[in-house]
């Protein structure tokens, strides 16, 4: 062996070498790009499906998260990311290698969002928000929620869909398909009333009685103090077989939700959602009540109060009485500070 390697010209030796160090220093350097620090900030990267590998390309370039594109580009190559391209919304972070980020996106390991909705009048404008934190459209959730076998799978009607929805914080993934979603938050309400089965039991209310009940205390004030008393309130009435003559289910009745004064032509709407007109509990919640609603609609104050009015002040909170006559006098008081500010319709 030696004395093969005596025999090469020292011009090939030298060349030898030359492209042997060169060999070292291309891995040296390909190691060192590969593996070291290349994102250059923390970066929420969003996939949308059927998304391009030059999409993904574009949307790094464009907002400077990488140290070096064209390394990134060849790695995806060698491991054949640019073939698999999955959708979702993956965490950057600042000094991350270009293993670590390609291995993550090729593996489809994305992070879940966080999506926040409050309570809302209509299940529409919560398909709305949630169009906007999620790839899905307000439309695409809207046909899957109404569709029969979904409302019919989990004994809904198009007026308790709102039901399922609690307004609160939820973890998701951004690309979840909107079944998925609904499963989701049918799986949400039920953990929720899950923790308070015996309560519903002590009331003798199901789930569904008790988001009617709460929309109406959700509507009635956003003074959560104020919140168990009026739901005692209501108890009350439906103890005393009282029609629960809620002003909020009238407006949502009437549709007019700029009114700020309920009149007594008003009452006469023929409408299931009408507390006054009809007995009992409306036909579906009036909106998605918070959870300071529906825990107060679960364990409402004990009181005698029959009737309540709101303060002559404007401050949201009521006056509460259990004296006919006292209530009118404190209705009067608010109906003269309506008047003073000249609302009679609006």
């Amino acid at each position: 062996m030696n004395s093969f390697i005596q025999k090469i010209p020292s011009k090939i030796k030298w060349t030898l070498l030359f492209v042997f160090l060169s060999l070292l220093l291309l891995v040296g350097y390909l190691l060192h790009s590969f593996y070291g620090y290349n994102v250059n900030k923390d970066f929420s990267l969003f996939i949308r499906t059927n998304a391009t590998f030059e999409e993904v390309q574009d949307s790094l370039q464009k907002n400077h998260v990488l140290k070096d594109l064209g390394n990134f580009i060849l790695l995806s190559k060698l491991l054949k990311y640019n073939q698999l391209v999955k959708p979702g919304h993956y965490k950057l972070t600042k000094g991350m290698s270009l293993m670590s980020l390609v291995k993550k996106l090729r593996a489809g390991n994305q992070d879940p969002v966080k999506i926040r909705f409050e309570s809302k009048r209509f299940v529409t404008d919560i398909f709305n928000e949630l169009d906007k934190q999620l790839e899905l459209t307000a439309q695409q959730l809207s046909d899957a929620a109404f569709h029969p076998d979904f409302l019919q799978k989990h004994q809904l009607t198009p007026q308790t869909l709102i039901s399922i929805f609690i307004p609160n914080t939820y973890e998701v993934y951004w690309n979840i398909k909107p079944e998925k979603l609904l499963e989701f938050f049918v799986q949400e309400r039920n953990k929720f009333f899950a923790k308070h089965r015996k309560q519903l039991e002590i009331l003798g209310m199901n789930e569904l009685q008790i988001s009617i009940l709460a929309s109406i205390v959700e509507a009635e004030t956003y003074q959560d103090a104020e919140k168990k008393r009026i739901a005692g309130v209501y108890y009350n009435r439906l103890k005393k077989n009282m029609r629960l003559q809620a002003d909020p289910t009238v407006i949502f009745a009437m549709g007019d939700f700029t009114k700020t004064r309920v009149l007594k032509s008003d009452l006469q709407i023929d409408s299931p959602y009408n507390t006054y007109k009809y007995s009992g509990l409306p036909i579906g919640p009036i909106n998605a009540p918070g959870i300071a609603s529906l825990e107060a609609a679960l364990y409402p104050e004990s009181h005698n109060f029959i009737f309540f009015c709101a303060k002559p002040d404007f401050s949201g909170y009521h006056d509460f009485s259990s004296d006919y006559n006292e209530h009118l006098k404190q209705a009067k008081a608010y109906q003269m500070a309506l008047d003073k500010l000249n609302i009679h319709t609006h």
